[in-house]
């Protein structure tokens, strides 16, 4: 049952994720909105939860409430999604943390994936984005 609920939640968050992708050069406060309206379907419940946590505290939360790697890989595309978003807007506010908290959630994912024996090629994928967007901020 925990399996289901994890997939269908995991789903969701990347329904949002296409919202978000298809509405960011057209407009980009309400892609905005919608990545904090995704964080409230995850275990952070509140993307200014999230924002307010140092890396510290970000790995003792996901450590403590056993984060699937499906769900930090989804919230891991959100964070790079926002992170070009303000970057394109030039609302800088939060960019060098979130650049930060990404590049975790990229090591954190990653390693849960090689504990279970798990590979994906996104994680190339998202490590190369973060280099270009690190590079534009």
């Amino acid at each position: 049952m925990r399996q289901d609920y994890i997939l269908e939640i995991v789903e969701e968050l990347g329904r949002i994720l296409r919202t978000i992708i298809n509405m960011k050069k057209s407009n980009p406060s309400k892609a905005l909105e919608e990545v904090r309206v995704a964080f409230r379907g995850t275990k952070f419940k509140d993307k200014d939860v999230f924002d307010g946590m140092t890396i510290d505290e970000l790995a003792a939360f996901v450590d403590e409430h056993n984060m699937d790697y499906r769900a930090l890989d989804v919230i891991t595309d959100l964070l790079l999604e926002e992170i070009e978003i303000r970057l394109d807007t030039g609302n800088t506010t939060h960019v060098t943390m979130l650049i930060a908290k990404a590049d975790w959630l990229i090591t954190c994912t990653d390693n849960k994936e090689k504990a279970l024996k798990v590979f994906s090629f996104n994680r190339d994928t998202q490590r190369q984005r973060l280099k270009e967007l690190k590079e534009r901020g």
